[in-house]
């Protein structure tokens, strides 16, 4: 007779022992409950903290809008960024550079107790370990949600407040990038048009009359490219040297007042498990034996 498995084999299979997997499961649930009862502290506690922040509206304070009133009417006047912007937030957040640095500002080789001697590359390691702790994400407002997970609440919430500071200032720093390479530009401009006008000036003292009104007309247009550059050049020095935030914190991470639902998690992956070993046990047997 071919032995096999199938749907009526299982249930007839767990109908037929269904009270010895009722009680071994049950006991299996009240096992994991007074193994993970905080009382007790056999498993490490866990505390989770998150801040919530939102992406800044950077064309706000960017060049047309301060200094271009015709402009600034095409400027979308939303107080918070796009979902560019978001997604931007929600990569930096979870960046290698990010996890790197609140591993070596937190020391974090030592509270996950990284043992240098032992493991070959602990920095790596710690970020690993870190990143199994951390979530960052776009929620249904806009918004990015920044969670971190950790044994000492403290710890947990500086942690979460301190990734938001980290991808702010790298955020930032990106914006920045771009104005002052937009200055060296503007620079170059400016430096040749100012050049333009010299030569220009040299050739007026030995041209003729008709000469003279054709290089008259260049200097014109010479100076108001270069008084252009100028006022461009001003303006982007002043918000270059803006100290902006490229976010707006809605919530800051606080330390946690209880430990975090794993708890539950447990216990209910504990049962399915011990359920699903069960059944197929039981089935195995009663296949066999037929």
């Amino acid at each position: 007779m071919d032995k096999q498995f199938n749907l009526v084999t299982v249930l007839e299979a767990t109908q037929k022992r269904w009270k010895p997997i009722a009680v071994i499961s049950i006991l299996v649930l009240i096992g994991t409950f007074i193994v993970t009862h905080p009382a007790l502290k056999i498993l490490p506690p866990k505390y989770e903290s998150h801040s919530v922040i939102f992406p800044a509206n950077l064309a706000l304070s960017d060049r047309p809008y301060l200094f271009e009133a015709s402009s600034a009417i095409d400027v979308q006047l939303d107080l918070f960024g796009d979902k560019h912007d978001v997604d931007r937030l929600v990569s930096i957040a979870l960046s290698g550079q990010v996890l790197a640095e609140l591993v070596e500002k937190f020391n974090l080789i030592e509270h996950y107790k990284i043992n240098p001697q032992k493991v070959k590359y602990p920095l790596t390691a710690a970020i690993s370990k870190l990143k199994s702790n951390f979530k960052a994400y776009k929620n249904q407002f806009r918004g990015v949600e920044v969670w971190v997970t950790d044994k000492d609440k403290e710890i947990a919430a500086a942690l979460a407040n301190e990734a938001v500071a980290i991808t702010d200032r790298i955020n930032r720093s990106m914006l920045m990038d771009g104005r002052k390479r937009m200055l060296v530009v503007l620079q170059k401009h400016a430096e040749n048009k100012q050049q333009e006008l010299e030569t220009l000036a040299a050739q007026m003292t030995s041209a003729s009359e008709n000469q003279k009104r054709t290089l008259e007309m260049k200097q014109s247009l010479a100076l108001e490219q270069l008084t252009k550059y100028t006022n461009m050049l001003d303006q982007f020095q002043l918000i270059a040297n803006e100290d902006i935030s490229t976010i707006h914190v809605m919530e800051r991470a606080y330390p946690a007042e209880k430990e975090s639902s794993g708890r539950l998690v447990l216990m209910v992956g504990a049962l399915l498990f011990t359920v699903f070993v069960l059944v197929l046990g039981a089935t195995v047997i009663h296949v066999m034996s037929k």
